[in-house]
Formats: structure tokens, C-alpha cells, sequence
């Protein structure tokens, strides 16, 4: 199943040049913050310093086993005591840095009475396209495990950077939007802190580098479509630099990564998101995360063949921690899939 027309080259609002520099963000100290605990089924986002009353019962939802030796895992510390009032659908309480901000929620697979953790998988939109919008192009399986699907908006889906990664840590309003989300999730439902996941598609994609730098710690996996790393040359006026290298190196868990694209046509007049995403696996795997790279020949559209649902088991295989690494020897040649697209792609691999 294709996304077309998602990619327009006007509405890139910088020049864009290739480089060396592999570069995204604002470089700081990573926000979360050791919650001291074991970084098993227990543990939990902390809410003003605390924890949630309610315990979290067993997090594994018929999964890989999770390493119990892995070091302990981060908490996000939420600035604001007010109730958060969630509710499936529309959601559009938040104030974040002055501004009205609104997210979907949405019960995937979610049967009645299900009563075990559910994970979290959060899905950034494209330049100049709405959580709506991308909805439509990232329809999961029947056969996918329940999860909860949040869907941020951004506040201007034609302004670049239509997330903010451009700026310090400490100031990016949609670095505190994500807190402010977890945080109220993790207050309405019972989420599985060991399976909190992140995809993006286009800019959202490349937002998802951001978020893995500063919150890399909290994510258990990550898939990115036609983003890569954005470079920009020095003499741009937007020119901005974090070295990725330096900040993944600081994760205690480096959380596995899916980076897909459309070949060497996936470009606009000013960047190669071709260029860009051999970018990102390479940052990627020197760095130590476990990668699966995708190459359809799609140019700059969401992946056909149904890919969400193997974006999806992707994320279903690989919680935070995961011993061993379930696709070390390769893709999973059985998947609970049936229809026209029952096996993964034979344009994706394992990155050796």
C-alpha cells in the first residue's frame, strides 16, 4: 500500500546539501533521568517524581524475553500536575511552550477486557500532512498485537522544521510534547514501559532521530521512512549541529532500528533521502543499534506491500533489552500474516 503524492519539493522550506556531517538536533545531556530501579516489568514513568499508583503487572505481551542484567531503565519527569483527561480520539488539552497542541489516540487490535500492559507506538506525520492524513497510509494487521497508537500534530505542517530539532533539548516544544504524552498515557492506561516505540514517515522520519538522541532511553525500537539524517553545509543559513554519535554513545540501551526508503529516487531538488538514510545506518551502526534496512523503489512514498504491519512486528520482537537478538540470523521467514503480502519484503535485511 503506497502514500502518493505526500512528497512536494516546493513546500521544502531550506536548501538542503549532502555532507559528511552526520547531524541532527541540539547537542545537551539526555533529559530522562535513572528512576534506580531493576529496568524489569516494574518499572515505570515517573509523574512529577513519582510513580503511577497503579503497580504494572507482567509487560511482556507474548514477546521476546527481556534481559533482565540490562541496565536500569530512564524515567521522564513531567513539570505539570494537571489532569490529564485522555480520551480514544481527539485529544487537544495540552499547552506546550504557548501553544494548543492536539494528538490522536487510538486501541489497535485492542480487545474487550484486555487487561495486560499495553505497548505504545507513536507516529510523526510528513511535512505538510496531519496524523489524519498519515492514518490512512499506516493501516496495521489484524494479526498485530494490541498496542496504543499515538498520533501528534504539528503546530505548523508547512513551516520547516515542522518539529522542533532544531533546538536545545531543553527547549524543543515537541521534545516536551512527547513527555507530556507519555506521561498523561502512562496516567490513563496501563502501558508496558518496556515496549514504547517511535515511527515517522519523510520529516516526521527525521524527527525520530531527534527523538532517539534524547530519548533513547525510553524507546525500546524505532523505524524511520524516507527521512535519513539531515545535513546541512555550514554556510546555510540553517545550518545547526549535534553530533548524533556523541549522544547515542550515551544511551544505556540502544534501541533497534527499521530505516526504509525509496531507492536512489527518494530526493527532492535539494536533498537525497537516498544519501540521507545510508546516513542514518551507518550513524546508526557504529553506534551499536541493531538495524533492518528497507530499500523499495517507491522514491518518496510511504512503503508498499502492506509495510506498516512489518513495522509493526518489528517493534512487537524487539522490546527494550531484548537477549538474543531475535533477527541476528536474518528476517523472520514465518510471520502470522496471510493475504498478498504474508512474508517480509525481499527489499528488506538485516544490516550484518
Amino acid at each position: 500500500m503506497v502514500q502518493r503524492g505526500t512528497w512536494r519539493p516546493g513546500r521544502w522550506a531550506v536548501s538542503v546539501l549532502t555532507g559528511s556531517l552526520l547531524s541532527t538536533g541540539c547537542a545537551s545531556e539526555i533529559r530522562p533521568v535513572a528512576d534506580g530501579g531493576g529496568g524489569g516489568p516494574e518499572a515505570s514513568v515517573q509523574i512529577d517524581g513519582r510513580t503511577p499508583d497503579a503497580p504494572l503487572p507482567d509487560s511482556r505481551i507474548d514477546g521476546p524475553a527481556v534481559d533482565a542484567a540490562a541496565p536500569a531503565d530512564a524515567a521522564i519527569v513531567a513539570d505539570t500536575a494537571r489532569p490529564c483527561g485522555l480520551v480514544v480520539g481527539e485529544n487537544k488539552n495540552f499547552t506546550i511552550g504557548g501553544r494548543s497542541r492536539r494528538f490522536f489516540i487510538e486501541l489497535v487490535n485492542v480487545p474487550s477486557g484486555h487487561a495486560k500492559p499495553l505497548p505504545v507506538v507513536f507516529a510523526y506525520h510528513y511535512l505538510g500532512g496531519t496524523p489524519e492524513d498519515f492514518r490512512k497510509a499506516t493501516v496495521p494487521s489484524p494479526a498485530n498485537k494490541p498496542f496504543i497508537l499515538a498520533m501528534p500534530a504539528a503546530v505548523d505542517k508547512t513551516k520547516f522544521p515542522m518539529w522542533d530539532f532544531k533546538t536545545d533539548p531543553a527547549t524543543s516544544v515537541d521534545l516536551k510534547f512527547f513527555d507530556e504524552m507519555l506521561v498523561c498515557l502512562s496516567r490513563q492506561f496501563t502501558i508496558d514501559t518496556n515496549r514504547i516505540h517511535a515511527m515517522g514517515f519523510s520529516m516526521g522520519a527525521q524527527w525520530i532521530n531527534y527523538l532517539v538522541a534524547h530519548r533513547g532511553d525510553l524507546l525500546a525500537s524505532f523505524a524511520q521512512a524516507s527521512g535519513g539524517v539531515l545535513s546541512l553545509a555550514k554556510t546555510d543559513p540553517n545550518y545547526f549541529e549535534c553530533p548524533m554519535t556523541t549522544l547515542l554513545g550515551k544511551l544505556a540501551k540502544k534501541p533497534a532500528g527499521l530505516v526504509a526508503w525509496g531507492g536512489a529516487n527518494d530526493k527532492s531538488d535539494t536533498y537525497s533521502f537516498h544519501q540521507g538514510s545510508l546516513d542514518a545506518i551507518k550513524l546508526y551502526h557504529d553506534s551499536g543499534h541493531f538495524l533492518v534496512r528497507c530499500t523499495h523503489a517507491y522514491a518518496h512514498n510511504w512503503p508498499p506491500d502492506d509495510f506498516t504491519k512489518f513495522i509493526l512486528m518489528f517493534f512487537e520482537d524487539h522490546p527494550k533489552g531484548v537477549n538474543p537478538e531475535p533477527y541476528v540470523l536474518g528476517l523472520p521467514k514465518q510471520t502470522p500474516f496471510s493475504g498478498p503480502y504474508p512474508s517480509w519484503p525481499t527489499w528488506c535485511a538485516a544490516v550484518p
